[in-house]
Order: structure tokens, then C-alpha cells, then sequence
């Protein structure tokens, strides 16, 4: 479960579980102009993620920022250990 906890522009963010341990973040600005947002997400604990694109920011263990320009988008996904 995700949930917006502020957010500028046209902001969407929703996360993906395969059952299996594994987590997708998926997070995007729908334009036109800057588009700023942070979602908390119920994740277990312990978990550290990396973004695709470097729109995202992980700034707590459960909470993630994002920003962008226009048209924009970001995966994030658990680091490789």
C-alpha cells in the first residue's frame, strides 16, 4: 500500500509486490511544469531501494521523494546486495 503524503503538479505513485519479495515503486509527474512528491509505503523492514532514473530519493526506510520536469518518471526498485 502507498500513500501520498505531499505532492506538487500531477503527482501518481504506486507500488507493486510479486508475493515473492519483491518491490517496485512506480512514481510520475503528469506535467506540464515541475512536479514534486512524497509517498509513504508499507514495505517490510530492513529494505533499501535505488531509483532508475535519479528522480527519487529514499529518505527514510518506508518514505520516498520524488521530482521532476513535465512529462516525467521514475522506477524504484531494491538494491542489488
Amino acid at each position: 500500500k502507498s500513500t501520498i503524503l505531499s505532492s506538487t503538479g500531477k503527482f501518481r505513485a504506486r507500488c507493486f509486490a510479486d508475493g515473492k519479495g519483491n518491490y517496485r515503486l512506480l512514481l510520475a509527474g503528469v506535467g506540464p511544469g515541475k512536479t514534486e512528491g512524497t509517498v509513504k509505503v508499507e514495505l517490510p523492514a530492513g529494505l533499501t531501494f535505488r531509483s532508475r532514473t535519479g528522480n527519487t530519493v529514499q529518505t527514510a526506510p518506508d518514505t520516498f521523494s520524488f521530482t521532476g520536469n513535465d512529462i516525467c518518471s521514475d522506477i524504484v526498485e531494491l538494491n542489488s546486495k
